[in-house]
């Protein structure tokens, strides 16, 4: 929503001639992390794969656009990681995380899904993960696909549990408030008080 100058748009062009920068105002009232669920609007597509922007890619990702999902497709949210790329999350067991999700074609299809969740934004403006926590309120009884856990690793998994090379690691998911981005120490120390981490 207007917060890439023109200059950064231009460098992004010069690599994706095709890409679309698009204003919404559909959660302009709401935390800014809600616009992760526009996807959910585009109904012309076939699937929508929606990767967050602190998430490094670390390897090769053909497999998520040529996977036919019948599903809403998301890894588990974790928070240890437990054999064979097998993550688990005590305290939200069965939550998903919304770094990286593949909406298909069904899901697109119907309008009423993203409205449903715009009605679950407006029921519940403050949640802590934002559009994480709506999805999970709204697909808490519906049929999805879990991604493979290397497709979406926790930054603090990834350091503190010791991954290997043969780990296969594919999306590095710096989520929490130090990203990698923010290289100004005054910019990253104010972050992390203001967030008591």
């Amino acid at each position: 929503n207007d917060d890439i100058s023109e200059e950064n748009k231009a460098k992004v062009r010069a690599y994706y001639p095709q890409i679309i920068f698009e204003n919404s105002t559909t959660f302009k009232n709401y935390a800014k992390w809600y616009n992760c669920l526009l996807p959910f609007k585009e109904h012309a597509y076939d699937k929508v794969i929606c990767i967050d922007s602190d998430i490094l890619c670390l390897g090769d990702i053909s497999e998520l656009n040529e996977t036919k999902y019948d599903h809403f497709s998301a890894c588990q949210d974790s928070n240890v990681k437990f054999l064979f790329q097998t993550h688990l999350n005590i305290r939200h067991f069965f939550d998903i995380n919304s770094g990286v999700f593949i909406i298909p074609k069904k899901i697109l299809s119907s309008p009423r899904v993203f409205q449903d969740l715009v009605n679950l934004v407006a029921k519940y403006p403050n949640e802590k993960l934002g559009d994480q926590d709506i999805l999970n309120r709204y697909l808490k009884f519906s049929r999805m696909t879990r991604l493979p856990g290397k497709y979406n690793v926790k930054k603090n998994i990834y350091y503190n549990q010791k991954y290997k090379d043969t780990d296969d690691v594919r999306f590095l998911h710096f989520c929490g408030t130090d990203k990698p981005f923010l290289t100004r120490t005054r910019e990253r120390t104010y972050i992390k008080t203001k967030n008591n981490n």
